[in-house]
């Protein structure tokens, strides 16, 4: 039995050892497919991430001059999501070294940006319409204004662009600058190179340079608040043709508004000379800005690093060298300072919530002014901080109220004389809406707009005017108020509602009465709805100077009134009777 099992024992033994190399072999085939499907799906998914990561990749492109720069984060995805938005960003010359303001978002990417006289101007990628025989690029421009508090400005128009004339479609956009004159193009290709001025009513050709060579790489660029073309050849030589204008240009604000000027005068305008002169500027140089009669060239260094040189004329001399620089950047001008804006390699999935980081640096001394992330200034303008100038006073206004009512005060008698009583309240607020009604005729006159306007401007868009048309309004019925209530009690609105502004001791406004309480009625309009919870039916101003509207009463004793039962006909007392 022994021997069986041993024998049994044995031959299990040598069967399981001689399928061992069959197992294993099965097994190094069947690991084989897995691992090798493994290592496609890796791969896949490493091109899938890579190839996103490309797609979602912001470009940044910006412009500048001496007094403004732009920055606009592009994304390569259109759509209506935060991150397929168009961000614009402002960094004034005035504020601290690497701030930007955020100002909107567009759903389109321009192609071309140029900046200048206070201004922005974006041309598009040609479109196609069925009104237009032949495509055409579209032309936006953004204005910006400081206002009166520092570190405040106004943008017109307010959450979008304006329209200008469109470019031709044809050709390659191959530069857009915007100076003091007008903004100019340069299209090559199509129809031919033209260099095309705007005067914000057309398009108009402007003679190109007699010696240029149409095989060479051309750009447009300022110089020196005009236009300059900048000419390379293969060989690596470039020639900067700086333009001028003619005497006939002048600048936009003093040329004439017509829609159709004379010909002749219109072509005067974009009349130009040019001169060349050589520059030490190569084909390798990845991005040339113009500062001034120089030109800043930045260009890549060894290990990651950003160099910055200085050309002027045929020298060039290196002016800063920066490190840990993000590869999606872009360069700007700002004054005398050159501004670079980038993002961190690792936050190009997402460019809408991504921290901007800034570098500046000084043309003039080639110090860093700033570097690290962006300043974010408030995007605050002169509307917001009308509003806010408004609601502060109501509120110290309203404050007012408790403190400059003592309890004595208020157990003053108010002495209405005969055959009066205390208007209603509506018939208080019909009257301060008539009194206003003047100045926004007014205004609306002095300001060639509307009344709507006038009325409504604080809460759309601010124009050029900015709110003086609505201030001028209140300004013509503080006057009209302060001095009628003065002389007679009445104003135009309670004349018409037969009702008038007397003294708590009955007797007429003094001059400083009338004057105070129609300051704070002016100022704080919203307060005058206090008479409908005040059980005097007072507001503030009448509370601070002691005065109240009177009315004829509805039911007057016998001889307590005169025989039209009018409230003017009772003198205050003293008063001699004629």
């Amino acid at each position: 039995m022994r021997m069986h099992l041993c024998a049994l024992t044995g031959y299990h033994a040598r069967r399981m050892s001689n399928s061992q190399p069959i197992l294993a072999s099965f097994a190094r085939v069947w690991r084989r497919p897995v691992a090798l499907f493994a290592a496609f799906a890796a791969i896949a998914m490493c091109l899938g991430a890579f190839a996103s990561s490309a797609l979602a990749a912001p470009r940044l492109i910006g412009a500048g001059d001496s007094e403004h720069a732009w920055i606009l984060i592009i994304p390569e995805e259109e759509g209506d999501s935060p991150d397929a938005l168009m961000r614009l960003l402002h960094a004034p010359g005035d504020a601290p070294p690497g701030s930007l303001i955020p100002v909107q978002t567009h759903r389109r990417a321009p192609t071309l940006v140029a900046a200048g006289a206070g201004r922005l101007l974006l041309a598009f990628d040609p479109v196609s319409s069925a009104e237009a025989e032949t495509p055409f690029r579209p032309v936006r421009t953004l204005r910006v204004e400081g206002t009166v508090a520092p570190g405040t400005y106004q943008y017109d128009p307010r959450g979008r662009f304006a329209a200008l004339p469109p470019l031709p479609g044809d050709g390659r956009l191959k530069g857009l600058v915007q100076t003091r004159t007008g903004a100019a193009a340069l299209i090559r290709g199509g129809e031919g190179e033209r260099l095309l001025w705007s005067d914000r009513v057309s398009w108009r050709r402007a003679p190109l340079p007699d010696g240029l060579d149409h095989a060479s790489d051309w750009r447009l660029f300022p110089h020196d608040g005009a236009v300059a073309i900048l000419e390379r050849t293969a060989d690596g030589v470039a020639t900067l043709w700086t333009g001028a204008e003619s005497p006939a240009a002048r600048p936009l604000d003093e040329q004439t508004s017509t829609v159709d000027p004379p010909a002749q005068a219109r072509a005067d305008i974009f009349d130009m000379t040019w001169s060349p002169r050589l520059v030490a500027i190569t084909l390798q140089d990845e991005t040339i800005l113009a500062v001034g009669s120089s030109f800043i060239v930045v260009s890549d260094g060894a290990e990651g690093e950003v160099i910055l040189e200085l050309v002027r004329g045929e020298r060039r001399q290196e002016l800063a060298r920066l490190s840990e620089i993000g590869a999606v950047r872009t360069a700007v001008v700002l004054g005398e300072d050159v501004m670079i804006v980038w993002i961190d390699d690792d936050q190009l999935d997402s460019p809408a919530t991504a921290t901007l980081h800034t570098a500046v640096v000084s043309t003039v001394t080639g110090k860093t002014l700033h570097f690290g992330p962006a300043v974010r200034e408030s995007p605050i303008t002169m509307r917001d901080l009308t509003f806010l100038a408004l609601l502060l006073s109501a509120v110290v206004l309203t404050i007012l109220i408790f403190v400059l009512r003592p309890e004595a005060a208020m157990r003053v008698a108010i002495v209405l004389p005969p055959g009066t009583s205390l208007a209603e309240p509506w018939v208080r607020i019909f009257a301060a809406l008539i009194d206003f009604l003047p100045g926004v005729l007014l205004a609306a006159f002095l300001w060639s707009m509307t009344p709507g306007e006038v009325l409504f401007q604080p809460f759309g868009q601010v124009g050029e005017e900015g709110l003086l048309p609505l201030f001028s309004a209140l300004g013509v019925m503080f006057l009209h108020c302060a001095v009628s209530e003065w002389l007679t009690g009445r104003t135009l609105g309670k004349a018409m509602l037969r009702c008038r502004t007397v003294s708590v001791t009955g007797a007429r406004l003094t001059l400083w009465q009338a004057v105070a309480r129609n300051i704070i009625k002016v100022l704080a309009p919203p307060l005058i709805l206090l008479i409908l919870v005040d059980p005097r039916r007072r507001h503030l101003g009448d509370m601070v100077t002691g005065s109240v509207v009177i009315t004829r009463a509805d039911d007057p004793e016998d001889g307590a009134a005169d025989s039209n039962g009018d409230p003017d006909a009772d003198r205050r007392p003293g008063d001699k009777s004629d």
